[in-house]
């Protein structure tokens, strides 16, 4: 299968031996005043740090036989498979409480949240809203998972009509096993502003859309999918300033048809490429910056000679970019033909302005108007 990778890893492209910078593994550091939810999570369940910062914390589970919710280490409560548990924390006042001076002075709570069958797995996390209206903030700080089964849904934010969760304080998702098995992440960590830190996302070749899974995520600054097959990416990393480096590990982009804004508001992203010659489906894909913020980063992108582009215009964003003239003119090679007025946006980018008439026509002669 292609492997298809968003990184700085130097020799794609063309790029000369010795460019770029390859960050060093980031390992997340537990902050002092926190317990240690990694040591202290029972095999097979998730471990929730929790802050009394906003008065409640809603979720539910699915795991069959239902699950129970401790308290440090008492029972606060048993529920049947997928029913939504509400904790108002000004309930827990009996229960044993934890201070910490991170990010602030707060009383925290460490939840642990387990199946009743010990032969069940915990097979779903959501986090849930339980006011009727408007946006539920939520103190959810660090979340632990101690089991390795496949979730069909892994959720700590959501966006949309329906119900609206966020999770602002959350700073590090972290797993026994290095990986969080799921087949969604579909507006997982939207908005989740303060996260810095997620294990190895394995989607394990399950077809899914991403809208909004890591948007506004402006302080994580790196991403590993592995096994991954959207059929969306619709701003997937939009507005993740922090962002420098994407791995899209033994990833399938077969299915992709809508990648608006994957890449957009990104400028730390270091010495990156794009390589969607497998998307034979994709109709429109924007990796963009602004005047103001350039992603002067992000390097190459090519794209199916099959894909139909059929979405509104431009249907092929990279303007504001760091792609030079050979890496543009390398995606005018892997451009398909297309006969409905099509357009690509190169304006602002690092070689916009060498490229030569002769250049321009390679996509010219493909039916392509090129925005400059």
């Amino acid at each position: 299968m292609k492997t298809s990778l968003l990184t700085s890893l130097k020799g794609n492209m063309g790029f000369k031996a010795g460019e770029g910078f390859i960050p060093t593994e980031y390992n997340w550091a537990k902050p002092s005043s926190w317990p240690e939810l990694r040591q202290t999570t029972p095999e097979g369940a998730i471990g929730i740090l929790i802050s009394d910062k906003y008065p409640v914390f809603s979720f539910s589970v699915n795991c069959e036989g239902g699950y129970k919710v401790l308290v440090g280490q008492r029972e606060y409560a048993l529920f049947e498979n997928g029913q939504q548990c509400v904790i108002n924390i000004a309930d827990l006042a009996d229960f044993e409480s934890i201070l910490i001076n991170y990010p602030e002075a707060l009383t925290s709570y460490s939840l642990t949240l387990l199946p009743v069958n010990e032969n069940a797995d915990i097979t779903g996390f959501k986090c849930e809203r339980s006011q009727e209206s408007g946006t539920q903030e939520q103190g959810v700080l660090w979340v632990h998972l101690a089991t390795d089964c496949l979730m069909e849904r892994f959720l700590l934010s959501d966006d949309n009509d329906t119900q609206k969760v966020r999770n602002r304080d959350l700073r590090a998702v972290t797993s026994s096993s290095g990986e969080i098995k799921v087949k969604s992440i579909y507006g997982a960590f939207n908005e989740c502003g303060e996260l810095s830190y997620l294990p190895v996302i394995n989607y394990g070749n399950y077809l899914s859309k991403n809208y909004c899974s890591l948007r506004n995520c402006s302080k994580l600054s790196k991403v590993t999918l592995k096994n991954f097959t959207p059929q969306d990416t619709i701003n997937m990393f939009y507005n993740s300033q922090a962002l420098r480096r994407v791995i899209f590990e033994n990833s399938n982009f077969g299915s992709l048809t809508n990648a608006f804004n994957i890449f957009g508001n990104c400028p730390n992203l270091d010495m990156a490429m794009l390589d969607l010659s497998s998307g034979d489906k994709l109709e429109r894909i924007t990796c963009a910056g602004t005047s103001q913020k350039p992603m002067t980063g992000f390097k190459g992108l090519k794209v199916s000679s099959a894909a139909p582009f059929t979405q509104s215009a431009p249907q092929i964003d990279v303007s504001y970019t760091g792609m030079d003239k050979e890496n543009l003119k390398s995606l005018f090679e892997s451009l398909p033909q297309v006969s409905a007025g099509q357009k690509i946006n190169i304006t602002g980018s690092s070689g916009s302005a060498d490229l030569t008439q002769e250049d321009i026509a390679i996509a010219v002669n493909k039916g392509w108007e090129v925005l400059q």
